[in-house]
């Protein structure tokens, strides 16, 4: 299946979630388009995904930007943001629109 369009009906779940794969994808601002399209109206999208540090602890290519193109994205989409940070991780809970 493709995470930047899925076959869901619109407002079709009461939550999203993505964990550590946010950083695979090709295009991140397609994919959390395509997960508020599939979420309901006052629905939860959470995101969890390696910061800096957690990209380097798994050996992955840094890219600084990666947690602020997420948080740009979701503030299209959320009416509210909650972030917490981890040893490794960035996760959002974001009230969906």
């Amino acid at each position: 299946m493709n995470a930047e369009k899925t076959p869901f009906e619109d407002e079709n779940f009461d939550a999203i979630f993505s964990y550590h794969s946010m950083h695979h994808m090709k295009d991140i601002h397609k994919l959390i388009k395509e997960m508020s399209r599939v979420c309901k109206n006052r629905g939860l999208i959470v995101i969890s995904d390696l910061h800096a540090r957690g990209r380097r602890e798994y050996e992955h290519e840094p890219d600084k930007k990666f947690i602020l193109d997420i948080e740009r994205q979701l503030m299209k989409y959320a009416k509210s943001i909650k972030k917490e940070k981890t040893k490794i991780n960035m996760m959002f809970v974001c009230d969906k629109k």
